[in-house]
Order: structure tokens, then C-alpha cells, then sequence
């Protein structure tokens, strides 16, 4: 096995997508100092907060808005697209996260990015996984979903 690049995960639960981008623009360069000014990639994986909005267009754009706000601090980093994925409790049906995730690979696609989707892998049946999801509220990973996640992106990490 090769060794993983260092990775730095930054988490911001609860927040939307707004919330973030308003970080980034309000404290960008210290914000984002550490992991985005001398980093070569940067992983994206946000929009569940978004959601309960069901508003797939406005999800779209600030997607879009994201990514600009990250270049706007280095330019060079590459973008890596990790749509959010169907929890039981979001409100959101299977069709309009499919349409934004369509949506996010072709904007991913044009900007010369990359997209991996791994809503499938917490799919079952065509419904959401109850397994993979935490008993206490259905929104976030359990430890099997957990797992799942990890060696996803520890799998998208090595391939960088």
C-alpha cells in the first residue's frame, strides 16, 4: 500500500453550504491558510443542510459559489466533488438529489474537476440505507456508514 498524502479534514456540522461560503469569504486566507493556500487538492463533500431548502437550483449555485470562493484563495488547488447522499431523514427525494448531482459532475466536468459519487453506496433497493445511517436521527453516518466513508475516500485520497 502507498502512502496517503497529508490530509487535513475540516468539518463544519450543521453548517450550509451559505455558512461556509460565507467563512471563506469573510476569513479566507486565514481560514483557509493551513489546508487550501498550499494545498494541490481539496475534497468538497457538503450539502446535506441544504436539503430541507429543496431548492435543487439554488443548491447548484452555491455549489458553484463555493468552488469560486475556494479558487479565489488558490487558484491551483483541484476540486474533488463529493455530493452529499440521501439520508432517511432528509426531505429530499432520490430524482432531485440525482438532477443536483448531475448537475454538480457536469459543473465538475466544465472546470476541468472531478466528481465521485457515492450516493449509491448508501443506497439499498432504491431507498436509502437505514443501516448505514445513526439510529438517534437518520441524517448522519452510523459507524458502518462510517466505515464506508473512510475507505471511500481513503480510496480517492491514494488515487490523487
Amino acid at each position: 500500500a502507498g502512502k496517503l498524502r497529508n490530509t487535513i479534514t475540516v468539518a463544519m456540522r450543521g453548517a450550509k453550504l451559505q455558512d461556509i461560503i460565507s467563512d471563506i469569504q469573510t476569513r479566507g486566507k486565514e481560514l483557509l491558510k493551513i489546508y487550501t493556500t498550499s494545498a494541490t487538492q481539496v475534497i468538497i463533500l457538503a450539502g446535506t443542510n441544504n436539503f430541507e431548502e429543496n431548492n435543487p437550483e439554488h443548491m447548484i449555485q452555491l455549489y458553484t459559489k463555493l468552488a469560486r470562493s475556494i479558487h479565489a484563495n488558490n487558484s491551483s488547488a483541484k476540486l474533488r466533488f463529493v455530493p452529499s447522499f440521501h439520508a432517511p431523514a432528509t426531505t429530499i427525494d432520490t430524482e432531485t438529489l440525482q438532477y443536483i448531482n448531475s448537475n454538480l459532475k457536469s459543473l465538475a466536468e466544465l472546470t476541468n474537476q472531478n466528481f465521485y459519487d457515492l450516493h449509491p453506496k448508501f443506497m439499498k433497493n432504491g431507498h436509502p440505507n437505514t443501516e448505514l445511517f445513526s439510529k438517534a436521527d437518520q441524517l448522519h453516518p452510523s459507524a458502518k456508514g462510517n466505515k464506508i466513508l473512510r475507505e471511500q475516500l481513503a480510496q480517492l485520497i491514494a488515487r490523487l
